[in-house]
């Protein structure tokens, strides 16, 4: 069954979650679907902000978690 998965990234200075977006995946989907999914959608990195502390860094795929 198909889903919406919220996924994103976890801040290196203060360990809180970050959101970066929605993908349709089935509820089961490893990380690799994911980092699959938004390869053919032309993602191959985010520069992302926290919401919190501030503090900028450069989301790879390999920094991806599902929530």
């Amino acid at each position: 069954m198909r889903e919406m998965r919220i996924y994103g990234t976890v801040c290196p200075n203060c360990k809180r979650s970050i959101e970066l977006g929605k993908v349709e995946l089935e509820r089961s989907a490893p990380l690799a679907e994911l980092r699959r999914a938004l390869a053919e959608q032309g993602w191959q990195g985010e520069a992302v902000k926290c919401p919190v502390c501030k503090v900028g860094n450069l989301c790879g795929p390999d920094d991806l978690i599902f929530f």
